[in-house]
């Protein structure tokens, strides 16, 4: 972590992966105590020792804690998304990824690949702290990030898609810049809406499950616009056009059927399913 006055700029090693046991032994040895702190002072405690004690993330697993068929599987969305891409599986995107966190395990502000729609499900342990930015505020956020790391804006415009910067909320809020805050709970779904920046951090041992969906909405008013970073190759691409093509193939089309009424037909009507 490097930075001060609220701005901060992470840096990430690769650490070799082990069993879920020994991370849960590892992490609980640097987990502070808030079993009895109230979600203000875990909040607090979070930002003035920020810098102190890196911790361990096991992030972006593949797979699926959820049964079959039971409602809201996230490995059995069925959105436009699904459909849009056909057989084209990407993992975190259209597979879920699990997260297991520890205290201070940190995801910095960025918005969705392709600026999808997310959905995160806190499946066991302590609660994780989420902010958002108000939709509104996008480009206020983006003029005020770049203006306070030029360097970063000049090697790549969408740099905010590394998920590196982490910035104290109070900061954007004496900036002007609206946003939310939320407490996450286990048992509890967050829906993060398109085009949304977020970012947050756990407050101790948990493990999360998270996949990116679509709705009509995105193919319309999102897709069509969605800028890339274009220095990382692991960077999530989606042909539009060919999207769209699929869905276009994938529409029903009903033949017209005459009625009769009182001896006159009704006009013929003909629809698609949507």
């Amino acid at each position: 972590m490097t930075g001060a006055n609220g701005i901060y700029e992470l840096l990430f090693f690769v650490k070799d992966s082990r069993r879920l046991e020994k991370f849960r032994k590892q992490v609980v040895k640097t987990e502070a105590d808030n079993a009895t702190k109230s979600n203000d002072q875990i909040e607090r405690t979070f930002w003035k020792s920020i810098k102190l004690s890196p911790p361990l993330y096991g992030a972006d697993v593949p797979g699926s804690l959820m049964k079959k068929g039971i409602p809201w599987n996230l490995s059995e969305l069925d959105t436009c998304l699904e459909k849009g891409l056909a057989e084209t599986n990407i993992p975190g995107v259209t597979d879920p990824y699990l997260y297991f966190g520890a205290w201070k395990t940190i995801f910095g502000w960025h918005k969705e690949d392709f600026d999808l729609y997310s959905i995160n499900f806190l499946h066991h342990g302590a609660s994780k702290f989420w902010y958002s930015i108000d939709l509104d505020q996008n480009a206020e956020f983006e003029q005020f990030v770049r203006k306070k790391l030029p360097e970063l804006h000049k090697s790549c415009p969408e740099f905010l898609r590394h998920k590196n910067t982490l910035i104290h909320p109070k900061v954007l809020l004496k900036a002007g810049i609206k946003l939310q805050k939320i407490v996450h709970n286990a048992g509890e779904f967050i829906v993060i809406r398109d085009s949304a920046y977020h970012s947050g951090f756990n407050a101790g041992f948990n493990i999360a499950e998270a996949v990116n969906f679509a709705l009509p909405h995105w193919i319309k008013e999102t897709a069509p616009f969605v800028s890339f970073c274009l220095c990382r190759k692991d960077n999530v691409t989606i042909n539009i056009d060919d999207f769209l093509k699929r869905l276009k193939r994938k529409r029903k089309r009903v033949e017209p059927v005459e009625k009769k009424k009182r001896g006159r037909p009704r006009k013929q009507e003909e629809t698609s399913s949507k």
